[in-house]
């Protein structure tokens, strides 16, 4: 059964633009605001996304794009970063800001069986722009709250599948998970296992 915080994290829904000669996922904190405003950006139909043999999606750094969406995170909610850290310590994902990237990208297999091209957030034009956004915010005060927890760190591995096996490649969704299941196997059991588990011995 689907929580709200499922709903929100994989919503009924996608938004693909074509941007010049590429059809582009955008995902927050990666540029998404620029790319979903820009007027030379036009919106895909959900029948054109279905159809797409190639989406690329830009990806930053972990760890980076955590920190950064949990500042976001606490903007769009008034929260101070204690406020926020005592809940994402508990429940870890709860906002797409700062869920990882992964979700976004198993999400958009729902929409289309197109294969993934996977870019670093670097090779954006406005990339310079996030930059110097990043450095006008204060991340030790935010960092700092999240460093002793191990497990939240552990799930946040969860994108170095695209951020370290993945960049500059083409890939389908198939190969993304069997990356993760190979080289981050605990991860991945953690992660999917379980409810795989739960699924199988379902008696439907």
């Amino acid at each position: 059964m689907f929580t709200i915080i499922d709903r929100m994290l994989f919503p009924d829904f996608v938004k693909v633009v074509k941007a010049n000669d590429k059809f582009v996922y955008p995902i927050f904190k990666n540029g998404s605001t620029t790319m979903l405003k820009d007027n030379s950006f036009t919106l895909l139909t959900p029948s054109e996304v279905q159809d797409l043999e190639i989406v690329d999606v830009y990806i930053r750094e972990p760890y980076e794009r955590f920190v950064s969406g949990v500042m976001t995170y606490c903007n769009e909610y008034d929260l101070n970063c204690e406020q926020a850290a005592k809940i994402i310590n508990r429940v870890y994902f709860i906002d797409n800001h700062f869920c990882p990237q992964l979700f976004w990208v198993l999400n958009l297999k729902r929409f289309t069986n197109a294969k993934i091209r996977i870019n670093n957030i670097s090779d954006l034009p406005e990339s310079k722009n996030i930059s110097l956004r990043n450095k006008n915010n204060d991340y030790s005060n935010v960092s700092a709250l999240f460093d002793k927890n191990s497990d939240l760190k552990f799930y946040l591995e969860l994108d170095c599948v695209l951020y370290e096996n993945c960049m500059n490649k083409t890939v389908s969704i198939e190969e993304i998970l069997h990356i993760l299941q190979t080289n981050y196997t605990d991860l991945y059991n953690q992660t999917f296992g379980y409810t795989k588990e739960i699924v199988t011995n379902l008696d439907i």
